[in-house]
């Protein structure tokens, strides 16, 4: 470790920055994050309105939207399957009148009867 060090004077081993040189760093920086903490902004705006529209279509809330995207973004088949049998597991412990599994089918109705 000690051979990837650099040596005193160079990089962040460097000499210090005089109080004035910190002082236009820091302008600097306020200068180079105002327009893009406002482009943030706009976007957490369309995000917002987004989710809104959907849950007026859906019924869906942005929690629950969120928590399926992280569910089915997850890779890996047996850790998709271990979170939701986990999730599972946890919510039937604790709910009383109701069982939730991901994995069980219903039956669908069969309307040539």
């Amino acid at each position: 470790m000690a051979d990837k060090l650099k040596p005193a004077g160079e990089g962040h081993n460097s000499k210090a920055l005089s109080d004035e040189d910190k002082m236009k760093a820091c302008r600097d920086l306020d200068k180079a994050l105002v327009p893009l903490e406002e482009a943030v902004s706009a976007a957490q705006g369309l995000v917002t309105k987004a989710h809104r529209d959907f849950k007026t279509g859906t019924g869906i809330t942005r929690k629950d939207f969120d928590f399926g995207r992280r569910l089915a973004n997850i890779e890996d088949e047996d850790e998709q399957e271990a979170k939701t049998t986990a999730v599972s597991l946890v919510f039937n412990a604790i709910s009383q009148n109701t069982q939730l599994s991901f994995f069980e089918q219903k039956e669908e109705k069969d309307e040539t009867k």
